[in-house]
């Protein structure tokens, strides 16, 4: 199994043009190697939302009151984009 940070390493990072990550000298730079680099970029983002799912969205359901709502504050934290919850129900 690959975790999130050997992604980021095979990927790069966005504000360099995708030109540090591991995959873009890999498949001889140029638009290749950014598209494959934007690609597993792609594919970091999608396990980061199934976590935020699996994590976060189902152990909130079982919150829910008789008409399956659940009352909560909710606040994001742009800096990360993570979301967090006060005084669920």
């Amino acid at each position: 199994s690959v975790d999130a940070n050997a992604l980021k390493e095979l990927a790069g990072d966005e504000e360099e043009e995708w030109t540090n990550g591991r995959l873009f000298q890999y498949f001889g730079g140029g638009e290749n190697g950014k598209t494959a680099c934007q690609a597993i970029w792609a594919l970091r983002s999608m396990g980061q939302t199934g976590a935020m799912i699996t994590n976060f969205l189902v152990p909130l359901q079982t919150l829910a009151d008789s008409q399956q709502r659940i009352h909560c504050s909710l606040n994001l934290n742009t800096e990360t984009g993570r979301l967090s919850s006060r005084r669920p129900n």
